[in-house]
């Protein structure tokens, strides 16, 4: 039996109330608000003399408010506030997508605002995001934590202090001690957007990704999580085990461990000392190759010197190390030794040779050396050998102007290996002799102790030998065929003064600083 009095009603319900699904939700008039509709309970209790405003609710409690359903063990509803609060296995059912899980809830039907604390779990298709206290909001589609949270997306696993999440687009917004972890990597960032349908994460504050293969760091920038290719900007850096690359913006392709670099771009290799500079590189790790273009230039370091190798265009090849370096176009070699000039170049790291091709020309001291090629053997960053295997020529230029040449078919160079064994300031890897190989020709200017002129020593042979001291041609050593005239001042003619093929190339020299 009921007990029924004039200050408080109740009403038990022993059964299940229930309001067929098809039931439209009633509609306050005077303000246009959907109210918060019962669809199902064991019991429902209400006092008059205890709270007038509120509805307790207690079983598998069921309310509706437009398109959105409120599941829980305990409610209390209040009819004047249009609002709800809600306790136990708290589930909130948005448009069949959203599913909203927690122990604690409080709704307000007018701003369509729920709060959500305890063991919450926010639930759509593709992402599940747990924390300890989540606000929704039903009106912007977005959800807001602020006591860090974890999203699961697929194989991608996102931590953070805070963030909104927008459950329509799809599309997160992060701030804090953001971390992304994946089997193949791990996100770190102050600030980012993130879509969990696209995978694709939008870095706006400073931003590390951690792989097997390298770590890279940025300011900005998109990446696809799913593909693994990213674009990034404002002071990229990648780390690889012995490469480090630099520059403004970068494209990049984890998979294939590839990358492309735009302006401003540095790489340093801290196996073999080198460091380079350009407007744009390619650089592919697996299959060991990279290419700078655009004020290409790179740098050599040794124990004791340094050479500088600049050109439109440079490409590398490497395993564990460098092989290999072609130049092209406008290429100049920078050592304090020796500069050099010509259209394209390799250098091979494993028998330290450099070729220089297509009318090259190298100096070294007062010494001009030309020929369709000319090859270097170098250790430590110093010349131990020139080879120029034809139309070789070297020329010099002496005190007063004039210019010393030998001519040679194959000509090979070899240098002081010592510091101390040259007595040139200017020149402290020098010449030490010239060994020339088939017919040859010398021009040399004969001067006295005062530099007068004495006359034109012209000489023709096979296999010479040519003996340099302080990098100057001394003595003159002619095997066979020795044909030799010297031609005083007076009896000499311009003819006599120069070789063929010499072309005087000072002007071409690349300066050392």
């Amino acid at each position: 039996m009921l007990n029924l009095n004039r200050t408080s009603v109740v009403i038990a319900l022993t059964a299940c109330l229930s309001v067929p699904c098809g039931l439209t939700a009633q509609t306050d008039k005077t303000s246009d608000k959907t109210e918060i509709q019962l669809i199902q309970a064991d019991r429902w209790f209400y006092s008059k003399d205890l709270n007038a405003n509120s509805q307790f609710i207690v079983g598998n409690v069921i309310l509706q408010h437009d398109s959105a359903y409120l599941l829980c063990d305990t409610a209390m509803l209040y009819k004047a506030t249009n609002t709800v609060e809600a306790y136990s296995n708290v589930r909130i059912i948005d448009n069949d997508t959203i599913n909203l899980y927690g122990d604690y809830l409080t709704y307000n039907g007018n701003t369509k605002i729920a709060d959500i604390r305890g063991n919450v779990r926010l639930v759509d298709p593709s992402t599940t995001l747990e924390t300890s206290q989540l606000t929704l909001n039903r009106n912007t589609h977005t959800a807001y934590y602020d006591s860090g949270a974890t999203i699961t997306n697929g194989e991608n696993k996102l931590v953070s202090v805070d963030g909104i999440y927008n459950t329509r687009t799809g599309n997160l917004s992060f701030h804090k001690d953001i971390v992304i972890t994946n089997p193949d990597y791990i996100l770190k960032s102050d600030t980012m957007l993130y879509n969990v349908d696209r995978k694709v994460v939008t870095a706006i504050d400073s931003t590390t990704i951690f792989n097997k293969e390298n770590t890279m760091f940025c300011r900005s920038g998109t990446y696809n999580l799913e593909t693994d290719k990213g674009s990034f900007n404002n002071s990229v850096e990648i780390r690889y085990d012995n490469y480090i690359l630099f520059s403004d913006s970068l494209y990049y392709e984890n998979k294939k461990n590839h990358a492309e670099g735009y302006e401003n771009v540095t790489v340093i290799d801290t196996t073999n000392k080198i460091t380079s500079w350009s407007d744009y590189i390619e650089f592919n790790k697996e299959d060991g190759y990279g290419f700078i273009s655009g004020n290409s230039k790179v740098r050599y370091l040794t124990e004791k010197d340094t050479m500088y190798i600049l050109a439109d265009t440079i490409r590398a090849t490497f395993d564990s190390t460098l092989i290999d370096i072609t130049a092209y176009n406008h290429v100049k070699l920078i050592h304090k030794d020796f500069q050099a000039v010509c259209d394209s170049m390799v250098a091979y790291r494993v028998d330290s040779c450099v070729k220089l091709f297509n009318f090259p020309a190298l100096w070294t001291g007062k010494n001009q050396i030309t020929g369709d090629t000319i090859i270097l053997y170098t250790t430590d960053g110093k010349i131990d050998k020139l080879h120029i295997p034809s139309s070789g020529f070297i020329a010099a230029q002496d005190t007063l102007g004039s210019i010393n040449q030998i001519k040679g078919n194959e000509i090979s160079i070899y240098f002081k290996n010592s510091d101390n064994d040259s007595a040139d300031s200017n020149q402290v890897n020098g010449i030490d002799y010239v060994a020339i190989d088939g017919d040859n020709k010398v021009v040399y200017f004969l001067r006295d102790d005062s530099y007068e002129l004495i006359g034109i020593n012209v000489v023709s042979a096979k296999n010479s030998k040519i003996i340099f001291v302080d990098g100057e041609m001394r003595d003159f050593i002619f095997f066979s065929d020795v044909k030799s005239d010297i031609y005083p001042t007076d009896k000499s003619d311009p003819s006599m003064e120069k070789l063929d093929g010499l072309k005087w190339r000072e002007e071409e020299r690349p300066a050392t600083e």
